[in-house]
C-alpha cells in the first residue's frame, strides 16, 4: 500500500501534499491517497481489547483506518526537545527517540541499545476528564496516516507522542487531549489492559510496561542516546 502512495503531491495537485495528508480542510487533502485508503483497515494497528472501532468516518464521506498505537519521538528531557504552541495545539516535541518527522535514525545511533529504546507505544482506551467523563484522547484516533500538522515551521506529527507523563488516562495533564486529542504533543501512553500498556522496542520486541513504571524510566526508554542505564524488566 505504501508503495502506491502519492508522496509528491503531483497526483492530486494540491499545495501541501508532499506528506500524503488524507483529511480535507483549509484547502488541503491528497485526493489520490484519500481514494486509495478509503475503507482500508490496518489490522496490525488494532488492539483487540480496545473499545474503539477499527476505522472512522471523516466529514467528507470516506472511512479511514484508526489505530491503538502511536510512535514515540523521545522524551521532554532530551537536548532536542522544544515547546511549540500554535492553533494546532502544542506541547514539547523531541527528536531524541527513533520516530520523528522527515529524518531517519540508523541503528548505530541508538547508543542506549535497540532493546532498551521504545519506538511505538499503546493508546487504546479512553482518557478521563476532571468531571469523570470519558474522552478519546488518542493521538492516532485520526488521522492514522496523516504525517504532519502542515503548519509552517511545526515539525510535530499528529500520531507521535513525546514522553512527558507517566502511563496515565488523566485527560487533564499538560499538553494532553487538546482539541479532542490528536493535535497534542504529550498525551501519555495508556491502554485497555488493566495495569499496563504495551510498547514496541527498537529490536522488534513487544513488551508490557506496568502503569507503575516510573516517569524517569519511561523517559530513558524513549530516548535513544541519553547514556542512562535502564534496569531489566
Amino acid at each position: 500500500m505504501y508503495d502506491r502512495f502519492d508522496k509528491t503531491g503531483k497526483a492530486s495537485g494540491t499545495q501541501y501534499q508532499s506528506t500524503g495528508w488524507l483529511l480535507l480542510g483549509d484547502g488541503v487533502g491528497n485526493y489520490f491517497n484519500r481514494a486509495l485508503m478509503n475503507g482500508f483497515v490496518m489490522r496490525f494497528a488494532q488492539c483487540p481489547s480496545s473499545p474503539f472501532p477499527v476505522s472512522f468516518d471523516d466529514s467528507h464521506g470516506m472511512r479511514f483506518s484508526s489505530s491503538a498505537f502511536v510512535g514515540i519521538s523521545g522524551s521532554v528531557d532530551h537536548p532536542t526537545a522544544r515547546t511549540i504552541v500554535n492553533y494546532n495545539g502544542g506541547g514539547t516535541f523531541s527528536e531524541g527517540g527513533i520516530l520523528f518527522a522527515e529524518k531517519s535514525v540508523r541503528p548505530a545511533t541508538v547508543t542506549d541499545g535497540l532493546s532498551k529504546t521504545m519506538m511505538v507505544g499503546e493508546q487504546s482506551d479512553y482518557s478521563i476528564e476532571s468531571n469523570g467523563q470519558r474522552k478519546d484522547c488518542r493521538l492516532s484516533q485520526w488521522p492514522t496516516m496523516s504525517l504532519s500538522s502542515y503548519f509552517p515551521g511545526d515539525p510535530r506529527l499528529w500520531n507521535l507522542t513525546t514522553i512527558m507523563h507517566p502511563i496515565s488516562k488523566d485527560a487533564t495533564l499538560q499538553y494532553t487531549c487538546q482539541f479532542g486529542g490528536p493535535v497534542s504533543s504529550n498525551t501519555p501512553l495508556q491502554s485497555a489492559h488493566p495495569g499496563m500498556a504495551f510498547a514496541v522496542f527498537g529490536d522488534g520486541s513487544v513488551r508490557p510496561l506496568s502503569e507503575t513504571t516510573s516517569l524517569s524510566m519511561l523517559k530513558q526508554f524513549a530516548d535513544r542516546d541519553d547514556g542512562k542505564a535502564t534496569e531489566s524488566f
